[in-house]
């Protein structure tokens, strides 16, 4: 019988690791480099464990100290570390710190240890994994005290911990830390800011295995959102926390509750967890994301670099376009986003955002502390937001935004917080998505649009004109199939763009119009119809079965939704949801013997005048219908009142 031993490290108590934690506040990390010197900590000062383990020589504690800043000379070090070197140093640490501490869990769990580790070991390592940045700034001292202090968000200690509870997560596999393969670090942390779940490790592995299989069954359906349905679920595993005892369950019983609340997060978000999936074994599943990363690898760096340029690109049009407006000068300073006038009279901060896929929340940005401080301090203060695909941008005075700053989400960091500002450009109407507690969930900011749009010109095609030529042209196309320069070409035929839909965009072969038939695919328009599909590179028509038994889900098509009547059978019984889904149950019920575009164009407009209801959107209203006919409340009926079997 082979017997483990382990390490007993010294221990740094709480007040006296917030006075080395004091002393980092206002250096920077070549001083913190410079003071941080083993020779110098005398390690007979230190408390112990009585029991546990053998005391850590001196030599060892060296030798783990140059093996982790070792490492992250590979990622930078000591130069500021991008977001992806600091992702990859996080992987790479983490089994490291597993590998080499050898201490125990109870040795693990005393928060003491780590506060060694961080403070008297390894500061400077702490610092710039989280606090050397590219603007000049100071951190909170709640910030370090996050960090360099024992706890779940320690530097090294949710690490070491995160190794601990999901290593050998799938036991047939010969690597033991596979989840870092499987996994991507804001899925972890999702997990870890809930010590609901990982206080458990046995119900946040099966979680973690599960989200994985579900991840990669439905990665080919384009209405899955993965961070979607790890968030609803985590959401109702804590619901559930207050009458169930995940920790009472054996095996069989915690995969079987966790199976449950997968499903209901499933039809939560309008899809069906019995989709008809080819059965894999998790080896499989396993083996078939990794060979799928390792091909992908190469292509997925150059796709970054790519649309890294594109965003730097894009932000230098933005500010040429801005001198152009007012007529003044910008001093640029590459590495920060805080911008001034040559008389420094007139203040601005520029971002530039990808388009994301998700619901209210096409382009993110965030204003932090610091952004608003020098906004402040300006005669004339500017946001500039732009999108990469967009040919224009918005110029948000800084007085009119910090009229609404409450109304905004915001979040808390290591410098201070964050207002989150999220545009949604549905039915080419841009807004800003306000939080829910306001009683306008979105706010128009099309009049802050640059370049000024010329009044004297013509109409232009927006994509929404764009969708039902383009499907009326598919459909044409039958099974041969169309591809995007064969669309544009017979769109221009029918629809006869002019006037600004035929400027050539700056260092393209597209003009504006053949931009937008080509954003129906890169915004996924017409895939969203659902005798819609794109393969081999050309749109297809697919006739399918409009309403099936497997998905009870309504089609997306606007024509589809005119020719069929909503039909109240019963009274919802509102189970959960309160206020907000007592609400959208009274509009529902209006409308029996309305057509189903009838009811949603009423119900978008009633509800953003709603103060309790963030609920606007179709996509949303969708859901709601499709839940509705899977419990039968609702029927549906064609156009001569026949009604729909499911």
């Amino acid at each position: 019988m082979t017997v483990k031993i382990y390490n007993i490290f010294p221990r740094l108590l709480r007040q006296e690791g917030i006075a080395k934690i004091e002393s980092f506040q206002n250096i920077d990390i070549h001083s913190i480099i410079e003071a941080s010197n083993l020779n110098q900590i005398d390690l007979q000062n230190y408390i112990y464990s009585p029991i546990g383990g053998h005391k850590i020589r001196d030599q060892d504690l060296l030798k783990i100290k140059n093996s982790i800043i070792s490492l992250a000379k590979k990622f930078n070090y000591p130069n500021f570390p991008s977001q992806k070197d600091s992702q990859k140093f996080d992987v790479e640490l983490t089994q490291y710190l597993i590998n080499n501490l050898q201490i125990s869990p109870n040795e693990a769990s005393k928060n003491e240890l780590w506060n060694f580790l961080s403070c008297d070991l390894m500061p400077e390592v702490v610092h710039w994994r989280f606090f050397h940045k590219r603007e000049v700034y100071q951190p909170t001292k709640e910030a370090l005290i996050d960090r360099y202090l024992g706890g779940r968000r320690n530097c090294f200690q949710r690490l070491w911990w995160r190794a601990f509870c999901l290593r050998d997560l799938y036991k047939d596999e010969s690597d033991s830390m596979i989840f870092l393969s499987l996994l991507e670090s804001d899925d972890i942390r999702e997990f870890e800011e809930r010590t609901t779940i990982i206080g458990n490790i046995s119900l946040w592995r099966e979680m973690v295995i599960q989200y994985i299989e579900t991840r990669e069954n439905f990665k080919n359906d384009i209405n899955f959102k993965k961070r979607d349905l790890l968030r609803d679920c985590i959401k109702r595993v804590i619901r559930t926390t207050p009458w169930l005892s995940f920790e009472s369950l054996h095996d069989n019983e915690l995969k079987t509750a966790v199976t449950n609340i997968f499903s209901d997060s499933l039809i939560a978000l309008g899809l069906n967890p019995k989709i008809n999936i080819e059965s894999r074994p998790q080896k499989k599943i396993i083996n078939d994301i990794i060979e799928k990363q390792q091909l992908n690898h190469l292509i997925l760096d150059e796709e970054e670099k790519l649309e890294e340029d594109n965003l730097i690109n894009k932000k230098k049009w933005i500010i040429e376009q801005f001198e152009d407006f007012q007529n003044i000068t910008i001093n640029v300073e590459q590495k920060i986003k805080t911008m001034f006038s040559s008389l420094e009279d007139t203040r601005l901060v520029v971002f530039v955002s990808k388009r994301y896929e998700r619901k209210n929340q096409k382009y993110w940005f965030s204003i932090t502390t610091q952004h608003r401080e020098f906004l402040g301090k300006g005669k004339k203060s500017f946001i500039l937001l732009g999108g990469s695909d967009k040919d224009y941008f918005f110029v948000i005075p800084f007085k009119w935004f910090q009229e609404r700053e409450d109304y905004f989400n915001k979040s808390f960091f290591e410098n201070g917080d964050k207002i989150h500002l999220y545009i949604e450009d549905e039915y080419d109407v841009n807004s800003l998505i306000l939080s829910k507690n306001s009683q306008r969930p979105m706010e128009n900011i099309d009049n802050f649009k640059l370049p000024k749009i010329n009044e004297e010109s013509l109409k232009v095609i927006t994509e929404s004109e764009l969708v039902d030529p383009a499907k009326n042209i598919i459909r044409e196309s039958g099974n041969e199939g169309i591809d995007t320069s064969e669309l544009i070409r017979q769109l221009r035929l029918v629809l006869k763009p002019e006037g600004k839909d035929l400027k050539t965009l700056k260092g393209r072969n597209d003009d504006v119009f053949s931009q937008k038939v080509r954003n129906l695919k890169s915004h996924h328009r017409l895939e969203n119809i659902p005798n819609i599909r794109f393969i081999n590179n050309k749109f297809k028509w697919i006739e399918i079965i409009e309403i099936s038994k497997n998905s009870l889900s309504i089609p997306r098509d606007a024509i589809w939704k005119k020719n069929h009547y909503i039909r109240i059978n019963k009274e919802k019984i509102l189970s959960s949801g309160g206020e907000k889904a007592k609400n959208q149950w009274e509009i529902l019920k209006q409308f029996n013997k309305s057509t189903i575009s009838k009811f949603q164009e009423k119900a978008m407009n009633e509800t953003l005048n709603s103060p309790n209801s963030t609920f606007q959107s179709s996509n949303w209203w969708d859901r709601e219908i499709d839940y509705c006919l899977q419990r039968r409340i609702i029927s549906l009926l064609d156009k001569d009142g026949k009604e729909i079997k499911l």
